[in-house]
């Protein structure tokens, strides 16, 4: 970024390409595991949900619909 985080003001050119180049060194292009998105359960004709994360709290899910089904899901509402 070419202002500061804290006050907006302007950063000289000379820090700025310091950090670019701080920034560079740093980086590793190397390849990285295979990404896997989670667990996929297959709901209806085409329709599937894919568990992303989830916590105690929580549950991150992906839905991809089919061609013919209609998506329909009921959300739990616990509160403790």
């Amino acid at each position: 970024m070419r202002h500061r985080m804290e006050d907006g003001a302007p950063i000289p050119d000379r820090e700025w390409h310091a950090a670019v180049e701080r920034l560079l060194e740093e980086s590793r292009p190397e390849p990285r595991p295979d990404f896997r998105s989670g667990l996929s359960v297959p709901v209806d004709d085409g329709v599937e949900r894919t568990v992303l994360c989830a916590g105690r709290y929580f549950a991150l899910e992906r839905w991809r619909a089919g061609t013919a089904a209609p998506l329909v899901h009921e959300f739990s509402r616990r509160w403790s």
